[in-house]
């Protein structure tokens, strides 16, 4: 096990959360280092100035482990997942873990757009990505239905349902960022009753709780700021 981890992302519930969430499941200690877009502008330049570390990007999630740094998502999860025992127990479980992330990919890139999209061009994006959603979410509620556990691959859970899950998370910010409900054909019956079975894994519950609750908080300090500003017009 290494001796230190770094996560460093966003905090909205989007690319870097699969692998938080298998750390958080884990019970393993890491640093949950979490910057604001606008950290993120002021930290890129001097990024893209490195030319000594090939496996830091400039663009983020980063994985760093005993000072050895890694990027893309997708990789920073599956280190995650394998060292969280949740990548599969076996060689065939592992690929199909894999199938289900290239699935999460694809869902989240046809929503996460919405968290940028400026209000009058809501509906296009809407209309542009939906089809995705429709396309890929039926094949997760199959296999869920074909996988008599529950768990989308094998007989427990594995990074494939943290994923989905934070896709889920994530899809619920971005509806609402734009003022909408989320579609109905993200919210089958078995995947709610996954997404169910992974919120009240303890680890998980006790982190969504206190996600929760910081979510309260800053919109009752956001509001609180907009009402004395238009207090003092």
């Amino acid at each position: 096990m290494p001796q230190s981890i770094k996560l460093t992302y966003f905090d909205p519930p989007a690319r870097g959360e699969p692998a938080r969430l298998c750390l958080i499941h884990a019970g393993i200690e890491f640093e949950d280092k979490r910057v604001s877009f606008e950290d993120w502008f002021a930290m890129k330049p001097g990024v893209l100035a490195e030319d000594n570390n090939l496996f830091k990007q400039p663009y983020l999630p980063w994985l760093e482990v005993d000072g050895d740094i890694i990027s893309q998502s997708l990789a920073i999860a599956r280190y995650a997942a394998a060292i969280s025992g949740l990548a599969g127990k076996t060689i065939l479980e592992k690929a199909k873990v894999d199938m289900m992330l290239g699935i999460y990919n694809s869902i989240v890139e046809a929503v996460m757009p919405l968290m940028f999209t400026p209000d009058d061009q809501v509906d296009e994006a809407i209309a542009k990505h939906e089809p995705t959603l429709k396309k890929h979410i039926p094949v997760l509620e199959k296999i869920l239905e074909a996988n008599s556990s529950g768990w989308l691959v094998g007989d427990s859970v594995t990074v494939a349902d943290l994923a989905i899950f934070s896709f889920r998370l994530m899809a619920g910010v971005a509806f609402g960022k734009v003022g909408r409900d989320v579609p109905e054909c993200v919210d089958n019956p078995l995947l709610k009753a996954n997404w169910k079975r992974v919120s009240e894994l303890p680890n998980i519950k006790a982190y969504c709780d206190k996600r929760a609750e910081m979510m309260r908080q800053a919109a009752e300090q956001a509001k609180a700021s907009e009402e004395a500003t238009e207090a003092t017009e």
